[in-house]
């Protein structure tokens, strides 16, 4: 069985929590971003809900948690265009047609005073427009329905300078654009999986918060599945139907948590999985690993994994060391002839290992992985595990070190079953975290 290296556990946490910070730092910017193009500026909403381009000598600004941009000229505070994202999220391709949708608009209208309520085609999505009805000043209010989002916007001047105005307002609604097609994609598989819950369970009465779908007994998270849908969106639909009738089904197996140990002995492996993944979290049974990840156990069932948990060990009366015993005594029974291929001839730049049954990357714990390799590779050798199904193992080179991390990012950032993008060297006594 591999060791366990010595190491600082507490600096190792704080090293992968600032990874962390980074990588959603470079995938959820909360800053606009400003793109100079002569003698107008592209302004990116800080939550890409929109973009548009507004004249570069004005100035913008931001409030409510951006869900309010303003642009106005530096010089006056009687002139503006400003966006404001509505409290509905919308399916707009499906109901973009229905006269509902008008009616909708209409009756909004109402609520501020506009007249003559119509379609405008100055914008390239759904839009409605009405006229400003208050003294003084002129202007427009538009309604706009895209992707996942309900937006309205407003523009004013002073009564008798619209055409100084409204050329500039037009040039800039020209621009307006709500880039949102992989967001909206997410939203009709989230509604469509709802729809199969609902059917099927309607005493759960499902709801979304934030990446789950919480009933009153079962959670079910979201992240893989919209991952999934993220890289391959023309098969959304065929997608969320598979993720149905596996993981939402496995949640209601009638033995599902009631399985006997003897029956299930022999398909008990080991999972590496990161801290603080999933809403049972405090339940799994789990042993710390390397910097933020856990080595999990799981029961290998027809249609995926379950995890182990601790009502599991109260049940069946054995202690945590028992459970991690069997589950590596499984993982070396594991046919090593498809789960590692002797290597072939050769110098290799890397190995991947693909035995198809989804426990890829729980072979990094193998005790016999440095010595089915090491001749091939050299030793120590690197590996890397960016998701369930892949571990790759390599040399260790210092410039395969530097251009292999990029591409275990990319998988990584992309994958479904994330895991970790860092690096890992194994010696004969296991495997330890590889400098960076």
């Amino acid at each position: 069985m591999a060791k366990r290296p010595k190491r600082n556990k507490k600096q190792e946490l704080e090293r992968a929590k600032k990874r962390r910070q980074k990588r959603q730092a470079r995938n959820a910017p909360w800053q606009a971003r400003l793109t100079p193009r002569g003698a107008y500026t592209l302004f990116e909403h800080p939550k890409r809900v929109f973009e548009i381009e507004f004249p570069s000598a004005w100035k913008h600004t931001i409030e409510d948690d951006s869900r309010s941009v303003g642009f106005r000229p530096k010089d006056r505070d009687d002139v503006a265009l400003s966006c404001y994202i509505m409290p509905y999220s919308v399916d707009v391709e499906a109901i973009v047609e229905d006269p509902k949708l008008v009616k909708l608009c209409e009756k909004l209208f109402k609520q501020v005073n506009a007249v003559n309520p119509r379609r405008d085609a100055t914008i390239r999505h759904f839009a409605m427009k009405a006229d400003r009805n208050q003294e003084g000043l002129a202007g427009h209010f538009w309604l706009v329905a895209a992707c996942d989002i309900f937006l309205g916007l407003s523009a004013y001047c002073p009564d008798g300078e619209q055409h100084l105005w409204n050329p500039m307002f037009e040039r800039m609604l020209a621009t307006f654009r709500i880039p949102r097609e992989k967001e909206a994609l997410a939203n009709r598989a989230i509604v469509r999986l709802m729809g199969k819950l609902k059917e099927r369970h309607p005493g759960e009465k499902y709801q979304l918060k934030e990446l789950e779908l919480v009933g009153k007994n079962h959670a079910i998270p979201l992240g893989n599945l919209l991952l999934r849908i993220k890289n391959a969106p023309g098969d959304w639909e065929k997608l969320t139907d598979e993720f149905f009738e596996t993981t939402v089904k496995v949640l209601y197996a009638k033995d599902l948590g009631y399985e006997q140990l003897d029956d299930v002995r022999d398909e008990i492996f080991p999972f590496i999985r990161p801290d603080s993944v999933g809403s049972e979290e405090g339940r799994l049974v789990k042993s710390e690993w390397l910097a933020d990840l856990n080595v999990t156990y799981v029961i290998r069932i027809p249609s995926g994994f379950r995890y182990i948990t601790e009502p599991d060990l109260e049940r069946w009366g054995i202690e945590r060391e028992e459970i991690h015993q069997l589950a590596f005594g499984n993982l070396c029974k594991l046919g090593t002839a498809a789960a590692m291929p002797e290597p072939p001839e050769g110098a290799l730049p890397f190995l991947m290992l693909a035995a198809g049954d989804n426990m890829e990357a729980s072979r990094l714990l193998h005790p016999r992985l440095y010595e089915r390799f090491a001749e091939t590779l050299g030793g120590p050798f690197v590996a890397a595990i960016p998701c369930r199904d892949a571990l790759i193992l390599f040399p260790n080179d210092r410039d395969m070190r530097r251009k292999m991390q990029e591409l275990v990012r990319n998988d990584y950032e992309t994958s479904a079953y994330a895991i970790t993008d860092r690096l890992f060297l194994v010696t004969p006594d296991g495997a330890t975290l590889a400098e960076w």
